[in-house]
């Protein structure tokens, strides 16, 4: 689950997402305790993920029927804008480019996740949490 909750873009983001406070999250990624019913099927939902591979960790991770859907679109203006406060954040501090291309991955993906939320203070503060 520290893999999902990474790709998902960290464990803040992760636990927004499928509705749970970070400490409860924390629980599960420490082992703790598991997930129940309702969180597995709030992961499968909000992150594409086969409930099957979240309770035994067999099988293919996304949902069978993913796999055949047809690529989301990119969102041009989303993009755009998340590589512009990715270059701005980077000017002073030179990464590599492979460090930029998943901070922009992981921002792009959070904000094409939650439509009209994206300004330029929100994507700015996100890509220096995500650095």
């Amino acid at each position: 689950m520290q893999e999902i909750a990474r790709l998902a873009g960290g464990n803040r983001a992760f636990a927004k997402k499928i509705g749970i406070t970070e400490s409860r999250l924390y629980r599960f990624l420490s082992g703790e305790t598991a997930p129940d019913a309702e969180v597995i099927a709030s992961i499968s939902e909000h992150l594409d993920i086969s409930p099957r591979w979240l309770v035994t960790g067999k099988g293919d991770i996304r949902h069978a029927q993913s796999q055949q859907r047809a690529p989301t679109p990119l969102d041009a203006a989303l993009l755009r804008l998340v590589v512009e406060c990715v270059e701005e954040w980077s000017k002073e501090r030179r990464p590599a480019v492979a460090k930029k291309a998943e901070i922009i991955g992981k921002v792009y993906a959070f904000f094409a996740s939650e439509p009209g939320k994206a300004d330029r203070g929100k994507v700015l503060a996100l890509v220096r949490a995500a650095a």
